[in-house]
Parts: structure tokens; C-alpha cells; sequence
């Protein structure tokens, strides 16, 4: 259940790192032996990071074997590791998540749509074509796709002189402005959370793979997880993205088996993409 690496002759003189969980494959260990002794030493630093419950950056040269000793060390100790590798496109998104559309009928969206069928019933011309199953089967909310529900604005449209005429007008006009308001896309958007913030929340590990090839907003944003008491603030999104170790919110509290590493390579870097020595 725990990993000893030894850091001199002495075979009791070492570090004990608890597994994560058990390897998948334990042949893992075999791919140790083919280390050059600069990359044992950093294995040894990953291990001292991890016991401290500190992030850590590893910096070398292209090729220098940075991702891969610790995706090994990952791999070894059974944890989960989510790997961001960095380029010019690399944004905030990255860490906070982003809107996404969503094209499933949520329980508000099919109360909507019941509520407007129901309106909609008053007129016998509607009521007719929401008889018929295979116009719309108002039975069925999985049949409510946006293109049976422009169908049935199409046909509602038609007979609009009819209606325009009829003492139900003013409910059948509510009935039509909720259905195009539920199916607005702009309704439908909702937030997916990172696999970041995932990982902070879950106490999963995160690879930062070649910072120095992302936008400097990244490094300043994860700079405050590399101290001592590590939190994020993505106040561009808002209050709930504030973690920490010691929140009081349990949702928005920093997993004590998270662990971030960074590679770094400065021989890539540009001049205008210097990271703050602070960091």
C-alpha cells in the first residue's frame, strides 16, 4: 500500500508515499529502471512535493522526459491524473469551464411545453393537430424536438387570420411566445464545469503541461496554488469559483489529495511570454 523510494545506501532511509490506489499494471515499475539518474533525483522531488502537499514545477529542456516522469509517477502510485497541455489558444476556460448548449428537454423546459400544449387546446384547429401523433406526440417529451415544435409554430402561423378572429388570442399568443422562448438557444445554455475544477473538488492530480506556451493569464491564475495555503480565484466568474483549502462551502474546498505539477521549459519562451519570477 505504499511506495519506498530510497535516497541513499541505507535501505531503511527513504520515502514512504501512500498509494492512491492500486496499479493497474504493476509492470509500471519496471519502466524505473530505464531512468537516467537526473530523472530519478526529480522522481525523488516529486515525491518530497507530494509528502509536503505542495505543487511543484519541473523545468528542463524539450524532450528532458518532464511529462513523462510524471505521468510514471502517476501511474505507479494509482492516481488520476488530468493532463492540459498549454499552447497560444490555452484560456481561462481551461480552468473555469465554459457555457454549453444544452439539447436535452430539462423538467422546466417540459413543463413549459405542457403548459403551452395545454393553452394551445382551446382552439379547435390546434387541438386537432395536437390530437394527431404523428404531427407531435405531446404524450411523449422526447418527441419534442425543435423541429416537430417549429412545425407546429409553421401550422399555428397558417391559420393566424383565424385565430386573429377568435376569443382565445391573446392565451393562444402567450402559448406560442413560451414555447419559442423555451426553445431559444440562448436559454439553453448552461455551465460545464472543467475537468480543473473537477480535479480540485475530487482530489484528482493535474499536469500542466508547457506553461510557458500559454497566455500569461494562466500562470497568474495558477500561481496562488503553488503556495503555502493554495487557492483559485476565477472572479471573472463569479463567487462560486473561489477555492480553497479552508472554504466553509464543501463544493468550493480544495480535495487534500489534489496535487498540480507544472512543466516548464524557458529555452521556448519568448521574451514577451516571461513568467513572473514570483511564480
Amino acid at each position: 500500500s505504499n511506495l519506498f523510494i530510497r535516497i541513499s545506501n541505507d535501505d531503511t532511509n527513504g520515502l514512504l508515499i501512500p498509494l492512491i490506489s492500486t496499479p493497474k499494471n504493476i509492470d509500471v515499475l519496471v519502466d524505473l529502471d530505464s531512468l537516467t539518474l537526473p530523472q530519478k533525483h526529480c522522481l525523488i522531488f516529486l515525491g518530497c512535493s507530494l509528502l509536503s502537499k505542495r505543487s511543484c514545477v519541473v523545468q528542463g529542456d524539450t524532450a528532458s522526459g518532464k511529462s513523462h516522469l510524471i505521468r510514471l509517477f502517476a501511474k505507479i502510485l494509482g492516481a488520476k491524473l488530468n493532463v492540459f497541455q498549454m499552447n497560444s489558444d490555452s484560456n481561462i476556460s481551461m480552468l473555469a469551464g465554459q457555457s454549453v448548449l444544452n439539447n436535452s428537454i430539462s423538467q422546466k423546459d417540459q413543463e413549459n411545453f405542457k403548459k403551452a400544449f395545454t393553452d394551445l387546446k382551446v382552439d379547435d384547429s390546434i387541438r386537432k393537430y395536437l390530437s394527431n401523433p404523428k404531427n407531435i406526440d405531446i404524450s411523449n417529451p422526447k418527441s419534442w424536438t425543435p423541429k416537430e415544435l417549429k412545425k407546429l409554430l409553421e401550422f399555428i402561423q397558417s391559420i393566424e387570420i383565424d385565430i386573429k378572429c377568435s376569443k382565445y388570442c391573446s392565451e393562444i399568443e402567450n402559448a406560442v411566445q413560451l414555447i419559442k422562448e423555451t426553445m431559444n438557444p440562448v436559454n439553453r445554455f448552461e455551465h460545464q464545469e472543467s475537468a480543473f475544477i473537477h480535479a480540485i473538488r475530487k482530489g484528482e492530480w493535474v499536469l500542466i503541461d508547457g506553461i510557458e506556451s500559454a497566455p500569461s493569464v494562466i500562470a497568474e491564475k495558477i500561481s496562488s496554488l503553488c503556495g503555502e495555503k493554495p487557492e483559485l480565484n476565477l472572479y471573472e466568474y463569479g463567487p462560486k469559483f473561489y477555492f480553497s483549502k479552508d472554504n466553509i462551502k464543501p463544493e468550493n474546498r480544495i480535495h487534500d489529495n489534489f496535487q498540480l505539477f507544472i512543466t516548464y521549459n524557458p529555452n521556448y519562451m519568448k521574451e514577451s511570454q516571461m513568467i513572473d519570477q514570483t511564480f
